[in-house]
């Protein structure tokens, strides 16, 4: 029986691939066994280009799992995403860190619109405390009601 740490990690999966890799043409015109490194490498360049190194990765590690399942299984022989993140990202200790750009209210106000109709109730909670308090992700997700100081 999943732990609790399974569903979320699930949930996570399940939204990462819904926002960042299924909308993608390569993936709703190819079957698993049609889908090729130079594919992933595209796909993974263009997220590249508009999400962190650190999402990147994340939507990396879930397309080499979702394709060792698939040689497990012997749809496919090898695994098309295998060693990329070397290829298409500096290492970490090299990478550049970007100053701060936080939304104006035109974007904050569009991006809470599109949380609200793509993504499950807990999430668009954590995005709207996130947007609201300026926090980031890591800084969401480690918030507990013990820290938190209701008269300021």
């Amino acid at each position: 029986m999943p732990g609790v740490g399974d569903e979320r990690t699930f949930e996570r999966y399940e939204c990462v691939l819904r926002l960042h890799l299924w909308p993608h043409e390569i993936f709703k015109s190819k079957k698993i066994n049609e889908i090729t490194r130079s594919d992933v490498k595209k796909r993974l360049r263009l997220l590249l280009k508009t999400h962190s190194p650190a999402s990147v990765e994340v939507c990396h590690t879930i397309l080499c799992s979702i394709f060792q399942e698939a040689v497990d299984d012997e749809i496919i022989l090898a695994n098309p995403a295998k060693g990329l993140l070397k290829k298409l990202l500096p290492p970490k200790r090299k990478r550049d860190v970007n100053a701060a750009d936080p939304f104006d209210l035109e974007e904050r106000d569009r991006f809470l619109e599109y949380a609200e109709k793509t993504c499950t109730w807990a999430e668009r909670l954590i995005l709207k405390v996130m947007v609201h308090a300026g926090f980031r992700l890591g800084e969401a997700l480690a918030m507990r009601l013990k820290n938190l100081d209701l008269k300021r």
